[in-house]
Protein backbone atom coordinates (compact mmCIF):
# COMPACT_ATOMS: atom_id res chain seq x y z
CA UNK A 1 0.00 0.00 0.00
CA UNK A 2 1.37 3.41 -1.00
CA UNK A 3 2.15 6.10 1.58
CA UNK A 4 -0.44 8.44 0.03
CA UNK A 5 -3.20 5.87 0.54
CA UNK A 6 -2.26 5.39 4.20
CA UNK A 7 -2.17 9.17 4.72
CA UNK A 8 -5.69 9.45 3.25
CA UNK A 9 -6.98 6.66 5.49
CA UNK A 10 -5.47 8.30 8.60
CA UNK A 11 -7.00 11.65 7.59
CA UNK A 12 -10.47 10.15 7.13
CA UNK A 13 -10.17 8.22 10.41
CA UNK A 14 -9.50 11.52 12.21
CA UNK A 15 -12.52 13.09 10.48
CA UNK A 16 -14.62 10.14 11.66
CA UNK A 17 -13.52 10.74 15.26
CA UNK A 18 -14.47 14.41 14.98
CA UNK A 19 -17.87 13.40 13.56
CA UNK A 20 -18.27 11.01 16.50
CA UNK A 21 -18.09 14.08 18.73
CA UNK A 22 -14.48 13.92 19.91
CA UNK A 23 -12.74 17.21 20.62
CA UNK A 24 -11.10 18.46 17.42
CA UNK A 25 -8.42 20.32 19.39
CA UNK A 26 -6.96 16.97 20.50
CA UNK A 27 -6.93 15.47 16.99
CA UNK A 28 -4.00 16.70 14.92
CA UNK A 29 -5.25 16.86 11.33
CA UNK A 30 -2.44 19.06 9.99
CA UNK A 31 0.74 17.01 10.45
CA UNK A 32 3.27 17.82 7.68
CA UNK A 33 3.53 15.16 4.98
CA UNK A 34 7.21 14.64 5.78
CA UNK A 35 6.43 13.76 9.40
CA UNK A 36 3.64 11.41 8.33
CA UNK A 37 5.92 9.58 5.91
CA UNK A 38 8.47 9.07 8.70
CA UNK A 39 5.71 7.71 10.94
CA UNK A 40 4.52 5.41 8.15
CA UNK A 41 8.05 4.07 7.67
CA UNK A 42 8.22 3.15 11.37
CA UNK A 43 4.66 1.80 11.23
CA UNK A 44 5.61 -0.60 8.43
CA UNK A 45 8.34 -1.91 10.74
CA UNK A 46 5.85 -2.73 13.47
CA UNK A 47 5.76 0.43 15.61
CA UNK A 48 2.25 1.67 16.61
CA UNK A 49 3.17 5.28 15.80
CA UNK A 50 0.00 5.96 13.77
CA UNK A 51 -2.32 4.93 16.63
CA UNK A 52 -4.62 7.63 18.02
CA UNK A 53 -5.88 8.11 21.58
CA UNK A 54 -8.39 10.90 22.31
CA UNK A 55 -10.16 11.64 25.57
CA UNK A 56 -12.93 14.22 25.84
CA UNK A 57 -12.97 16.31 29.01
CA UNK A 58 -16.61 17.41 28.72
CA UNK A 59 -18.41 14.05 28.39
CA UNK A 60 -15.68 11.74 29.74
CA UNK A 61 -15.45 9.58 26.61
CA UNK A 62 -12.29 8.16 25.12
CA UNK A 63 -11.38 6.33 21.92
CA UNK A 64 -8.27 4.42 20.90
CA UNK A 65 -7.58 3.70 17.23
CA UNK A 66 -5.24 0.84 16.31
CA UNK A 67 -3.92 0.85 12.74
CA UNK A 68 -2.91 -2.68 11.77
CA UNK A 69 -0.67 -3.03 8.72
CA UNK A 70 -1.10 -6.75 8.22
CA UNK A 71 -2.93 -9.52 10.02
CA UNK A 72 -0.66 -12.50 10.57
CA UNK A 73 -2.51 -14.54 13.19
CA UNK A 74 -4.57 -17.63 12.39
CA UNK A 75 -7.21 -16.43 14.87
CA UNK A 76 -7.52 -12.80 13.80
CA UNK A 77 -10.67 -12.08 15.82
CA UNK A 78 -9.05 -13.52 18.92
CA UNK A 79 -5.98 -11.37 18.30
CA UNK A 80 -8.10 -8.19 18.08
CA UNK A 81 -10.11 -9.15 21.17
CA UNK A 82 -6.87 -9.58 23.12
CA UNK A 83 -5.64 -6.18 21.88
CA UNK A 84 -8.96 -4.65 22.95
CA UNK A 85 -8.61 -5.83 26.56
CA UNK A 86 -4.93 -4.82 26.72
CA UNK A 87 -5.88 -1.35 25.45
CA UNK A 88 -8.67 -0.99 28.02
CA UNK A 89 -6.44 -2.01 30.90
CA UNK A 90 -3.41 0.05 29.88
CA UNK A 91 -5.44 3.25 29.32
CA UNK A 92 -7.85 2.76 32.25
CA UNK A 93 -10.78 2.96 29.84
CA UNK A 94 -14.43 2.52 30.85
CA UNK A 95 -17.66 1.20 29.32
CA UNK A 96 -18.21 4.68 27.78
CA UNK A 97 -15.02 4.31 25.76
CA UNK A 98 -14.40 2.59 22.45
CA UNK A 99 -11.65 0.91 20.46
CA UNK A 100 -11.38 1.16 16.67
CA UNK A 101 -9.33 -1.20 14.52
CA UNK A 102 -8.35 -0.11 11.01
CA UNK A 103 -7.07 -3.05 8.95
CA UNK A 104 -4.70 -1.98 6.15
CA UNK A 105 -4.66 -5.33 4.39
CA UNK A 106 -7.24 -7.42 2.56
CA UNK A 107 -9.24 -9.94 4.57
CA UNK A 108 -11.17 -13.01 3.43
CA UNK A 109 -14.85 -13.76 3.99
CA UNK A 110 -14.17 -16.07 6.92
CA UNK A 111 -12.18 -13.37 8.74
CA UNK A 112 -14.89 -10.80 8.00
CA UNK A 113 -17.47 -13.13 9.52
CA UNK A 114 -15.30 -13.49 12.64
CA UNK A 115 -15.01 -9.71 12.88
CA UNK A 116 -18.79 -9.29 12.60
CA UNK A 117 -19.23 -11.75 15.47
CA UNK A 118 -16.64 -9.87 17.56
CA UNK A 119 -18.39 -6.53 16.98
CA UNK A 120 -21.68 -8.09 18.07
CA UNK A 121 -20.02 -9.63 21.13
CA UNK A 122 -18.32 -6.37 22.22
CA UNK A 123 -20.34 -3.26 21.20
CA UNK A 124 -17.42 -0.95 22.03
CA UNK A 125 -15.35 -2.39 19.16
CA UNK A 126 -15.61 -1.24 15.56
CA UNK A 127 -13.47 -2.78 12.82
CA UNK A 128 -12.88 -1.09 9.48
CA UNK A 129 -11.35 -2.47 6.32
CA UNK A 130 -9.10 0.16 4.78
CA UNK A 131 -11.29 0.54 1.67
CA UNK A 132 -14.17 1.92 3.75
CA UNK A 133 -11.95 4.75 5.03
CA UNK A 134 -10.42 5.81 1.72
CA UNK A 135 -13.26 8.35 1.54
CA UNK A 136 -15.39 10.12 4.15
CA UNK A 137 -18.66 8.20 4.15
CA UNK A 138 -20.99 10.96 5.35
CA UNK A 139 -19.81 13.39 2.67
CA UNK A 140 -21.62 11.31 0.05
CA UNK A 141 -24.67 13.14 -1.33
CA UNK A 142 -26.93 10.11 -0.84
CA UNK A 143 -26.08 9.61 2.84
CA UNK A 144 -28.66 11.51 4.95
CA UNK A 145 -27.99 13.02 8.35
CA UNK A 146 -27.99 10.48 11.20
CA UNK A 147 -28.30 11.52 14.86
CA UNK A 148 -28.52 9.41 18.02
CA UNK A 149 -31.30 10.81 20.18
CA UNK A 150 -30.99 11.23 23.95
CA UNK A 151 -32.70 9.07 26.58
CA UNK A 152 -35.05 11.96 27.35
CA UNK A 153 -36.02 12.31 23.69
CA UNK A 154 -36.60 8.56 23.47
CA UNK A 155 -39.43 8.93 25.98
CA UNK A 156 -40.85 11.92 24.10
CA UNK A 157 -40.71 9.94 20.85
CA UNK A 158 -42.68 7.05 22.34
CA UNK A 159 -45.36 9.53 23.37
CA UNK A 160 -45.42 11.25 19.97
CA UNK A 161 -45.64 7.96 18.05
CA UNK A 162 -47.99 6.41 20.62
CA UNK A 163 -45.86 3.30 21.09
CA UNK A 164 -44.72 1.69 24.34
CA UNK A 165 -41.66 -0.07 22.98
CA UNK A 166 -38.98 1.51 20.76
CA UNK A 167 -38.22 -1.91 19.26
CA UNK A 168 -41.43 -1.45 17.26
CA UNK A 169 -39.56 1.12 15.16
CA UNK A 170 -37.99 0.00 11.87
CA UNK A 171 -34.61 -1.61 12.51
CA UNK A 172 -31.12 -0.57 11.48
CA UNK A 173 -28.31 -3.00 12.25
CA UNK A 174 -25.12 -2.17 14.14
CA UNK A 175 -23.16 -3.50 11.16
CA UNK A 176 -24.70 -0.86 8.86
CA UNK A 177 -21.95 1.36 7.43
CA UNK A 178 -23.27 4.57 9.01
CA UNK A 179 -23.81 2.85 12.38
CA UNK A 180 -20.20 1.67 12.32
CA UNK A 181 -19.00 5.13 11.32
CA UNK A 182 -20.71 6.80 14.30
CA UNK A 183 -20.39 3.78 16.62
CA UNK A 184 -24.14 3.57 17.22
CA UNK A 185 -24.91 0.70 19.57
CA UNK A 186 -27.80 -1.74 20.08
CA UNK A 187 -30.63 0.04 21.85
CA UNK A 188 -29.83 3.44 20.32
CA UNK A 189 -32.54 5.28 18.40
CA UNK A 190 -31.39 7.11 15.30
CA UNK A 191 -33.08 10.15 13.78
CA UNK A 192 -32.54 10.21 10.01
CA UNK A 193 -33.16 13.48 8.19
CA UNK A 194 -33.42 13.58 4.40
CA UNK A 195 -33.84 16.70 2.28
CA UNK A 196 -36.56 16.34 -0.32
CA UNK A 197 -38.00 19.08 -2.55
CA UNK A 198 -37.51 21.92 -0.07
CA UNK A 199 -38.83 19.74 2.75
CA UNK A 200 -37.18 17.59 5.37
CA UNK A 201 -38.29 13.99 5.72
CA UNK A 202 -37.59 12.55 9.20
CA UNK A 203 -37.53 8.85 10.06
CA UNK A 204 -36.46 6.90 13.14
CA UNK A 205 -34.63 3.60 13.36
CA UNK A 206 -33.89 1.29 16.30
CA UNK A 207 -30.36 -0.12 16.37
CA UNK A 208 -30.09 -3.90 16.70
Amino acid sequence: MEDGTIIQIVKNTKLMLINRGFDETFINTTLPIGYLKEFIKKFRNGEPCLDIFVQNTDDNRAVYVHFIYELKKSDNAGFLEKMYYITYESHLMTENDSVVFVILSDINENTQEQFNELENKIPNITIFKYKSLMFNLIDHEYVPKHECISERNKEKLKSELMINDLEKLPIIYKTDAVCKYYNFKPGDVIKITRDSLNKKHIAYRYVM
